[in-house]
C-alpha cells in the first residue's frame, strides 16, 4: 500500500486529459489533500468523450475515508478511460470506504448492456445457453440492476455476492482476481430466462424452499471460472440445475472471504 512521508495537497484544472486511443476527459478538476495515512479530503468532476458527467468525492471520518464516485454513462467512462466499448450505457454510482490501505466499496447502477466478453460467453455456451451467447457475441444482454460490493487491497480484488439482473438472465458471482499474478477464481450461479424464473419467489413457503434467498429463480445453474486473465476455464455443474433454492444457500454459506472486510471501528494506533 503506497505511504507518504509527509501530507500531500493538490488542486488540478485541465481542459483536456488524453487517454486510450485518443480520446479525452475534457473539464478536469480536482482538489485534494491527503495527509499520508488513511484521510483524504477533496473532490473532482470530468466529463467523458461523449459529454456524460463523473464525480468524486472524499470525505476524511476519524481514522478512515469515506468516499463516493458517479457515473452518469458507465460504459463511455469505461470506452474514455480504456478503449474498452464492451459496455453501453448505464449509470453508476459507488459508495465506499478507504483505510490502511484497503478499499471496501459497493457498485450498483442500472440499464447496462454488456456484449463480446470471452469469459462470459465461455459460460454461457457450457452451460448450453446458446441463445443467450449469441446475443451477447451480437447486441449484448441488457441488464436492468446490477450491484457489486468489493474489497480491494494490494493489486487483490474480491467481490462479495455481486449479482446483475435482466429479463433474460441473472447471474450471481463470488471470488477474486490477483492482478499481480494474473489470475482469477469467481463462482456463483447463472439463472435463464430471469424474469419469469424468479416470479417463483413470491409464491409463500414454495418460494422459499424452491429459490435463493439472493433473488435465485427455481433453476439455476452452478458455475466456476478459473484461470489466467485471457484463459480462464469455465466449470458446469448441471446437478445444480435441480437442487432446491434452499441446498444451493447452503452450499454458498460454506465459502470464506479471502479478504476480511475494513474495520473503521478499531482506534487509531500511533
Amino acid at each position: 500500500a503506497l505511504r507518504l512521508e509527509r501530507p500531500l495537497r493538490r488542486r488540478v484544472e485541465i481542459s483536456a486529459v488524453r487517454t486510450a486511443q485518443d480520446v479525452v476527459f475534457s473539464a478536469v478538476e480536482l482538489k485534494a489533500g491527503w495527509d499520508g495515512r488513511n484521510l483524504i479530503s477533496g473532490e473532482g468532476s470530468a466529463l467523458t468523450r461523449m459529454g456524460s458527467l463523473v464525480t468524486l468525492d472524499f470525505r476524511p471520518q476519524t481514522d478512515y475515508t469515506a468516499f463516493t464516485f458517479e457515473a452518469d454513462d458507465l460504459g463511455d467512462l469505461v470506452a474514455t478511460a480504456l478503449g474498452d466499448k464492451r459496455l453501453s450505457g448505464g449509470d453508476a454510482f459507488i459508495e465506499g470506504v478507504y483505510r490502511n490501505g484497503q478499499i471496501d466499496a459497493t457498485l450498483k447502477g442500472e440499464d447496462i448492456r454488456v456484449k463480446q466478453i470471452p469469459a462470459l460467453g465461455q459460460v454461457l455456451t457450457l452451460a448450453s445457453l446458446r441463445g443467450l451467447s449469441d446475443t451477447l457475441s451480437g447486441g449484448g444482454i441488457k441488464f436492468d440492476d446490477y450491484e457489486f460490493p468489493i474489497r480491494y487491497r494490494d493489486n487483490y480484488l474480491f467481490i462479495r455476492n455481486g449479482w446483475a439482473k435482466g429479463d433474460a438472465l441473472r447471474i450471481n458471482v463470488w471470488g477474486a482476481q490477483d492482478f499481480s499474478k494474473q489470475t482469477m477464481d469467481y463462482h456463483g450461479t447463472l439463472i435463464p430466462a430471469y424474469g419469469v424464473n424468479a416470479a417463483f419467489a413470491g409464491i409463500p413457503l414454495i418460494g422459499d424452499a424452491l429459490t435463493s434467498n439472493r433473488g435465485e429463480g427455481v433453476l439455476g445453474l452452478k458455475y466456476r471460472l478459473k484461470g489466467r486473465f485471457g484463459t480462464p476455464q469455465a466449470e458446469i455443474n448441471p446437478f445444480s440445475l435441480v437442487l432446491p433454492g434452499f441446498l444451493r444457500r447452503i452450499l454458498d454459506e460454506k465459502r470464506e472471504d479471502p479478504l476480511p472486510p475494513v474495520d473503521v471501528t478499531s482506534p487509531r494506533k500511533s
